[in-house]
């Protein structure tokens, strides 16, 4: 595990698969909002025509999809942090071993 935390860290392979993962969330969330905006426009721009095809229906939001959509980008950003402090942070060590490491200075 040790050797591929450090292959992730030295060849910048991390970077790259989280900027990815963070790219990924992103995009979801941007979908989320364009997609109901655009069903919307293109309802108001052409309501004559889109009630002469489709008869009078309202604008309905797909709550469980876009609470799935929510859900996913949330965990995709998560992914992306825990992958990140995994590569990136430094071992935490304790006061104990801090003192000796200064002691032998």
């Amino acid at each position: 595990m040790n050797q591929l935390k450090q292959i992730l860290l030295n060849q910048y392979i991390g970077a790259i698969v989280i900027a990815f993962v963070w790219a990924q969330a992103v995009i979801s969330l941007v979908q989320l909002v364009t997609q109901p905006t655009e069903m919307l426009i293109i309802k108001i721009l052409d309501q004559s025509n889109y009630s002469q095809m489709f008869g009078q229906q309202s604008f309905k939001l797909n709550w469980a999809l876009t609470l799935a959509g929510i859900l996913y980008a949330v965990a995709l950003f998560l992914a992306g942090y825990l992958l990140a402090m995994w590569i990136y942070a430094q071992p935490k060590t304790s006061p104990a071993t801090e003192s000796v490491a200064t002691d032998e200075d």
